[in-house]
């Protein structure tokens, strides 16, 4: 019996057995070859056909990781992504009987704060999927082009377009961020989709031994590119930061309301892990990163070099 669309299917821990053994020189070619979207993406065309479960798309998966080994991650983002449309909408329907209803009893309150916790995380999950297989392949703009184009193509089948496309700005913020601290020599890494989740940490940076959190929003082409400390203070009005050498930035209040939330998540990070950890709000506008790779701009990345050498 297949599953329902309305359950939210687990994620597959691993990919079946190989079935066959390859020889050294096969084995060889196997693990270099890159997946071709083309061809994949009409296999689940063929397959979205007899509204297939959970299952049958991890079948057709594991059979296209057999063959194309260094795509793992990639199948396994893209095999999961129903699971985690699923997911966004169960949360979207959490979060709206929460503010429609306000007499909840307490074990009814426990009861839906452990849902949403548990939807958070998964969402997270692929989430931290979606944005490693950008970082990994963002030198190659046609393998991402395809691995985008075959999202779209599950959006479609459960007819999640709108969440898919969100998601997609959301990952590419994040991915363009990732390469923007690459390329200024602070070693990058995706935080642990837990961090992610509930301290609204997205990446770290490491100087030596000093670490530091950093929080991206994806924006519109209208808000300015900023890169906010949390350790500054921004007022309103006015909305200024004071830098250590006297300059000021200007911020609307957006950028001053996402600033005020991640500080405190920062801050009882801390407290919890009993930590001092410093952290960064980084707001990048959606025309300063390339659409598909997520590359920032070259402009971006010395105004962002210009701006924590000032902090």
């Amino acid at each position: 019996m297949q599953e329902s669309w309305n359950e939210i299917p687990q994620a597959e821990e691993s990919p079946s057995e190989e079935t066959f053994a390859p020889s050294e020189e096969e084995l060889a070619i196997l693990e270099t070859a890159s997946v071709d979207w083309g061809a994949a993406r009409s296999y689940f065309e063929e397959l979205f056909k007899s509204e297939p479960s959970h299952k049958d798309i991890v079948a057709l998966t594991n059979s296209l990781i057999e063959m194309y080994p260094a795509d793992a991650e990639a199948l396994t983002a893209l095999a999961e992504l129903p699971g985690y449309f699923s997911a966004q909408h169960a949360l979207d329907q959490l979060r709206d009987e929460e503010h429609s209803r306000r007499n909840f009893t307490y074990e009814e309150r426990r009861a839906m704060e452990k849902k949403k916790k548990d939807l958070l995380i998964r969402l997270t999950q692929n989430q931290f999927l979606l944005t490693d297989t950008v970082v990994k392949y963002a030198h190659d703009p046609s393998y991402l082009e395809g691995f985008w184009k075959s999202t779209e193509l599950f959006a479609n089948f459960k007819h999640a377009e709108g969440v898919m496309a969100r998601t997609r700005e959301s990952v590419l913020a994040q991915a363009s961020i990732y390469q923007l601290f690459e390329k200024l020599d602070k070693h990058p890494s995706l935080s642990h989709p837990s961090e992610d989740a509930f301290n609204a940490i997205d990446l770290w940076i490491a100087e030596g031994e000093e670490k530091q959190a950093v929080q991206v929003k994806g924006a519109p082409k209208k808000e300015e590119f900023s890169v906010i400390p949390a350790s500054e203070r921004i007022s309103f009005p006015g909305v200024a930061v004071h830098t250590k050498e006297g300059r000021q930035h200007h911020y609307n209040a957006y950028t001053q309301d996402e600033h005020d939330k991640f500080c405190t998540k920062l801050d009882q990070y801390n407290r919890t892990t009993h930590q001092s950890i410093e952290g960064f709000l980084v707001v990048i506008p959606r025309d300063r990163r390339d659409p598909v790779t997520g590359e920032p701009d070259a402009m971006l990345v010395e105004e962002a070099r210009a701006r924590l050498t000032a902090h």
